[in-house]
């Protein structure tokens, strides 16, 4: 079985002397602008005295994620531009607490993983305020409001 790395599909297996076979790039991946899938064959390395697959590799680049991008007001993340196999880094935006994830682009073009579990921060307590007034304001969250 023939080891390429990834972004590589072929249909290499099994071929005889003297037969050619196509070389291209896997789902996730798209030949390089102005490149073309390859033809490999099944040569004599007079080299190495055996039979062996010669030719060149095409040209892939990772494809760009476009879904399941994280949305809403409560996050913010660097995932633009992130493509197949790579990651980034979801977190809260500022008003709001939670774990920041980590998302994974699949070769679909999706971003995989859970985003964050987001709430609103608490305002501190309103100790400022003199004794005689009575507040609400115990445990209001951002965007709420209390007397």
């Amino acid at each position: 079985s023939m080891s390429l790395g990834i972004g590589f599909v072929h249909n290499c297996e099994g071929i005889a002397f003297g037969s050619k076979c196509s070389m291209g790039c896997d789902v996730g991946y798209k030949l390089r602008a102005g490149t073309s899938a390859q033809d490999w064959w099944c040569i004599w390395d007079s080299l190495a005295e055996i039979v062996a697959l010669q030719g060149a590799l095409p040209q892939c680049e990772p494809v760009l994620c476009s879904d399941n991008f994280p949305s809403g007001a409560r996050f913010q993340d660097n995932c633009t531009g992130v493509a197949t196999g790579g990651a980034c880094d979801v977190s809260c935006a500022p008003g709001y607490q939670g774990q920041p994830t980590t998302l994974k682009c699949n070769p679909g073009g999706s971003l995989i993983g859970q985003v964050p579990t987001c709430s609103p921060a608490p305002c501190p307590p309103a100790d400022d305020v003199p004794p005689e007034v009575e507040t609400s304001c115990g445990a209001v969250t951002l965007g709420s409001s209390c007397f």
